[in-house]
């Protein structure tokens, strides 16, 4: 500035007399209000809540590994359970009998279905084992879960077919998969065996997880 022309000078002093002029009272309003009616509340995170469908109160090593995962999580999960295993008199809050296993060849998946509307469930976890589905029901149950915008992530706890029993095999379940938000297997042969029937681009591996022992002893001990 100090080396500027008079000419210079005047010229800077236009354009900053030019910038000031538009700092009213008035313009501010007007963005405040241009802002407001743009919704700045509008927020695009939606609600999330977590369903588990899962043996829970019985001897079953799905059960067990449901619960040392659960109990880790600092969300609030739902539990959907069988309807005929046996309750302690603790009552679970959080769990919610809702489905047939064991089944007598059909299952009818209703209750659970209203079950996840009324409770406003976003995710739904399934674990899964050949014996716990009809697989015809089975695709049902994904295909409404799909139409009603459920996240849908299954636990495939093995990927071996059974021995002679053609109607029990995971290729029958291809159509059913592909509408999953994901697929969560243990092993790296699990991955093969699934991409061996064309399911690779929502599979992921989920090894098993180790318990803390040491925290349990330590409050064995105390």
């Amino acid at each position: 500035i100090y080396n500027s022309t008079p000419e210079e000078m005047q010229e800077k002093i236009s354009k900053a007399k030019a910038s000031v002029s538009t700092l009213t009272w008035d313009n501010v309003s007007k963005k405040t209000l241009s802002f407001i009616k743009d919704n700045p509340y509008k927020c695009d995170n939606n609600f999330s809540r977590i369903g588990w469908m899962t043996t829970w109160n019985q001897t079953c090593g799905i059960a067990s590994y449901s619960r040392n995962l659960i109990n880790k999580q600092i969300n609030e999960v739902l539990i959907f359970s069988p309807f005929n295993e046996q309750y302690s008199d603790k009552k679970e809050d959080n769990v919610f009998p809702s489905w047939e296993y064991p089944f007598d060849k059909k299952q009818d998946f209703n209750t659970l279905l209203s079950k996840i509307s009324s409770l406003y469930i976003t995710s739904l976890v399934i674990q899964f084992n050949f014996g716990f589905f009809n697989f015809d029901n089975f695709s049902y149950l994904i295909t409404q879960l799909y139409e009603k915008k459920v996240n849908i992530i299954i636990v495939l706890h093995s990927t071996i077919n059974p021995i002679n029993n053609t109607s029990k095999e995971l290729k029958n379940l291809f159509n059913s998969f592909k509408l999953c938000s994901r697929i969560l297997v243990h092993t790296i042969s699990d991955l093969n065996r699934l991409k061996d029937i064309g399911l690779v681009d929502n599979v992921s591996l989920f090894p098993h997880g180790i318990v803390d022992v040491s925290k349990t002893h330590s409050r064995q001990s105390s």
